[in-house]
């Protein structure tokens, strides 16, 4: 049955369909920044490893990834390998919620925001004071393809990412980062070399 079609007994709330521990997606991102006439748009591959975190790899315009790490440690790794901490909070706060979202952390999502479900849409209301600083709200809607997030921001710098060919992954190390991602940059933050 469509999503679309279903009556008010039957809403889904998209945060409810089981994930994976370790997941592949697609994304396209348009970015609006105030000033400038036209979002900012850029493409990639996403990886999610419940256990280490999840890396962002940006692909066009430019090649760059982010790392977002579960124990709260968090680079930019530049196409030549260089590695920058993110330090800028907004960044890192908002760069964690959307790696829990894909990684579907219930828990986490629960202690800090309100839903709101209505047919395939699911809207996210922060509740702490400290996140109202950031976020407006986040709306999860499903598509065809995957799942549009969309985020606005207090500071109107709001995104919309939609993922695509969405798929689980049997293994996550290193190598096969580095085979999924056709890049080396971030895998060796995310899968650091055991001594």
């Amino acid at each position: 049955m469509p999503l679309l079609a279903l009556s008010a007994e039957e809403k889904q709330d998209i945060l409810d369909t089981p994930k994976s521990c370790l997941q592949y997606a697609e994304f396209r991102q348009e970015k609006r920044l105030e000033g400038l006439p036209k979002p900012l748009v850029s493409r990639g591959r996403i990886l999610l490893d419940c256990n280490h975190g999840t890396l962002w790899h940006t692909q066009m315009p430019i090649q760059e990834t982010l790392v977002y790490t579960f124990s709260n440690k968090h680079w930019l790794v530049k196409a030549d390998g260089e590695v920058q901490p993110i330090k800028n909070a907004a960044q890192k706060r908002i760069g964690d919620i959307l790696a829990r979202i894909v990684r579907g952390d219930r828990e986490f999502l629960d202690k800090y925001f309100r839903r709101e479900t209505e047919a395939n849409t699911t809207r996210l209301l922060p509740t702490q004071r400290r996140l109202k600083k950031y976020i407006d709200n986040i709306t999860l809607d499903e598509t065809p393809e995957g799942v549009r997030v969309t985020v606005v921001r207090t500071d109107n710098q709001n995104m919309q990412i939609d993922l695509s060919a969405m798929r689980e992954l049997t293994q996550l190390d290193d190598l096969s980062c580095r085979a999924l991602l056709e890049a080396d940059t971030g895998c060796a933050q995310l899968f650091p070399a055991k001594d």
